[in-house]
């Protein structure tokens, strides 16, 4: 479900001009998801340049997902887990990649606009 809402976010953001996001799916088990099966997966979705599928060694991959979701790699599960994050501001944020694209898109507007004070 998430692959799919991604490829909705990408034909979004290109419709959305002046805005560069960057998509990138990291797998919370390794061990299964290997370069070779997400690649499979990947091409269930015409990806365009700006997403990026990430795997490798679980003993890489491990300190990543701790950073990324508090835990280590989770065998056979997969997270809706979302992380926003806003360069330009330093901002970020999380919400759910199964959320609609342009709730996701305004969600990441928000990052970039200064807190009201």
């Amino acid at each position: 479900m998430a692959g799919r809402n991604f490829e909705k976010l990408q034909k979004s953001i290109a419709e959305d001009s002046g805005r560069e996001v960057f998509l990138i799916s990291v797998s919370t088990d390794p061990t299964i998801d290997t370069p070779q099966i997400l690649k499979k997966w990947g091409e269930k979705y015409p990806r365009q340049d700006g997403w990026t599928l990430i795997t490798g060694e679980e003993s890489k991959m491990k300190p990543l997902l701790i950073a990324l979701t508090g835990g280590g790699p989770q065998r056979g599960l997969h997270t809706s887990r979302l992380i926003l994050f806003d360069e330009v501001s330093g901002t970020w944020d999380t919400s759910s990649s199964l959320m609609e694209p342009k709730f996701l898109l305004n969600e990441l507007s928000k990052l970039r606009k200064p807190p009201a004070k």
